[in-house]
C-alpha cells in the first residue's frame, strides 16, 4: 500500500476478478442441462486389514430452464426465459467398499460400507446470478456392516492392550448399522456478499450411536470476492 500505484493495481485486480467471474459464469451457464458423471475404482490392500474393492460414482446437473421454442430453422430449443427449473442444481454421490475375499472364520459379510448422498439447490427471487436466496434440501445415508476389521497375526497384541491373540485373529471395531441425515436450508442474500443461512437437520444417529437428533442452525456468511465489485463501483 506504500507504493504510489497501489490504488491503480487494486482497481486492476478488481476488474480482472470481475472478468474471471463473468467468464466462469459463462462456462457454468453453457454446462446447464448437461449432466456430468464421474466414476472411480480403487483396489486397496492396507496393512493388517483385508483387501477391499472401493467404488465411487458422482453425478451432477444444473438445469438451464427456459421454454421450448422453434428457432429460425424450425428446430425446437430452449430460450433464456426463466422457468421453475432455471438454476436448479442437483448433485448425487455413491460409494461402496467390498471385501475382496473372506477368511473361512470371518464373522462379517463381503459388504464393508455403503454411502449415498444427494442435494438439490433452488435459487429464488432476483436474478440467476444474484438471487434473493437459495433453498436447499440434502440427504445422506451410510451403512457400515463393521466399520473396522483388523487382522492380527500370531504373536501380536490386541491394540492398546497386553492381550496376546491367537493366529489369524480378527477384531471388529465400532458400531454397525444405518446412519441417516436430512437437512433443509435457506440462505438469504442480505447484501453484496452477505448471506444469512438458516438450516434444520435431523439424524437417526450421532456417529453411529443410538439416539435421534434434531438440530437448528443459523449464522452469517460473507463472500470476500464481493469486495472486488465494491471497489470497482467506487472507481
Amino acid at each position: 500500500m506504500s507504493r504510489p500505484d497501489a490504488p491503480k493495481n487494486i482497481l486492476n485486480l478488481a476488474a480482472a476478478l470481475d472478468a474471471f467471474n463473468e467468464a466462469s459464469y459463462t462456462v457454468f451457464n453453457q454446462a446447464r442441462g448437461k449432466p456430468l458423471v464421474t466414476a472411480s475404482y480403487t483396489y486397496s490392500t492396507p496393512a493388517q486389514k483385508p483387501a477391499t474393492h472401493d467404488i465411487t460414482i458422482a453425478a451432477a446437473e444444473v438445469f438451464r430452464g427456459g421454454k421450448l421454442v422453434k428457432n429460425a430453422q424450425g428446430v425446437l430449443e430452449r430460450d433464456n426465459s426463466r422457468t421453475a427449473l432455471s438454476g436448479v442444481q442437483l448433485s448425487a454421490n455413491f460409494t461402496t467398499s467390498i471385501y475382496a475375499s473372506l477368511p473361512s472364520s470371518a464373522k462379517y459379510g463381503r459388504l464393508r460400507a455403503l454411502q449415498a448422498s444427494g442435494e438439490v439447490d433452488k435459487p429464488f427471487g432476483g436474478t440467476l446470478t444474484e438471487p434473493r436466496g437459495i433453498l436447499s434440501f440434502a440427504g445422506y445415508a451410510q451403512y457400515q456392516y463393521d466399520p473396522t476389521v483388523l487382522t492380527i497375526s500370531s504373536g501380536n497384541l490386541l491394540p492398546n492392550t497386553n492381550i496376546t491373540l491367537p493366529s489369524n485373529a480378527q477384531v471388529l471395531l465400532g458400531t454397525s448399522g444405518w446412519l441417516g441425515v436430512l437437512q433443509g436450508k435457506v440462505a438469504l442474500n442480505l447484501s453484496k456478499g452477505l448471506s444469512l443461512p438458516i438450516a434444520v437437520k435431523w439424524s437417526n444417529k450421532t456417529d453411529l450411536i443410538k439416539g435421534n437428533e434434531v438440530r437448528g442452525q443459523f449464522g452469517l456468511d460473507y463472500d470476500l470476492s464481493a469486495l472486488s465489485k465494491l471497489l470497482a463501483n467506487k472507481q
